[in-house]
């Protein structure tokens, strides 16, 4: 039953770009984190570190993203300006909802985090999804 519900999940295309979204989402906060902290060691002030770290996350997130999660051939300018927009946008978003979940709803910290870091994921798949990598509409077949 659970191989079924995978191989229904791998085929179809929302959820296949789903999952590629979670495991290129997850290698590349690892790997981001991996490379702040080597910075950090090698006496890097953490403001440089973060820039490096984040416009270089940026470029790569972009290019796996179109290229290997949602598989898109939309104009790579136009897509890159979106997704830098979203970027800051997700920022925004994390930076606003934080408060609550921390403060207004008195949530524990990293409860606060997670659900933070959660709404802000679910929003960037969709975004991506619908607007940044949208896939071409659908010709009629005549």
């Amino acid at each position: 039953m659970i191989a079924a519900l995978f191989q229904k999940l791998k085929s179809s295309p929302t959820s296949g770009a789903l999952i590629r979204y979670i495991v290129v989402g997850a290698s590349m906060n690892l790997i981001a984190a991996a490379i702040v902290y080597v910075q950090r060691i090698l006496g890097v002030p953490h403001e440089i570190a973060f820039a490096v770290t984040t416009v270089g996350s940026l470029l790569l997130n972009f290019y796996l993203q179109r290229s290997f999660v949602f598989r898109s051939n939309a104009a790579i300018v136009r897509s890159l300006i979106l997704y830098t927009l979203l970027y800051a946008s997700t920022y925004l978003l994390q930076i606003f909802i934080y408060p609550v979940f921390a403060t207004v709803l008195g949530w524990p910290e990293l409860l606060s985090v997670l659900f933070t870091v959660g709404v802000a994921a679910v929003y960037s798949f969709i975004v991506l999804s619908l607007v940044v990598f949208k896939p071409p509409p659908e010709t009629p077949e005549g």
